[in-house]
């Protein structure tokens, strides 16, 4: 859960032509509730959407408050990398998303 921001484009590089990257980090609005509170280690509202804009098709993303393992805020991606280049519009984005099992959340790219 750490934030490395410098690493986000090298991991989103490292994918397979089908690879499929699931991140999952603290938001601002964490300083409520504990560590991390340093606003250099929380990510800002949408900036897990813009660090994959155009270079992944996002599956699902979630920017919300959670209870468990404890009370903290966190923003989640699940995006996948097609062998097609990715675009917001693509065809093969939108039908990655809709061969998902996961539940894609409303939001714009």
């Amino acid at each position: 859960n750490y934030l490395h921001r410098p690493l986000l484009p090298t991991l989103i590089d490292s994918l397979d032509a089908q690879g499929v990257l699931i991140y999952e980090t603290f938001a601002a609005g964490n300083e409520r509730f504990g560590r991390p509170a340093n606003p250099a280690f929380l990510l800002q509202p949408g900036e897990l959407l813009e660090a994959v804009r155009g270079r992944l098709c996002v599956i699902a993303y979630e920017d919300l408050y959670v209870e468990s393992p404890r009370p903290a805020m966190v923003q989640r991606v699940c995006a996948v990398r097609s062998a097609a280049r990715v675009s917001a519009s693509s065809a093969s984005c939108k039908a990655a998303g809709s061969r998902s099992a996961f539940r894609r959340l409303s939001f714009s790219i």
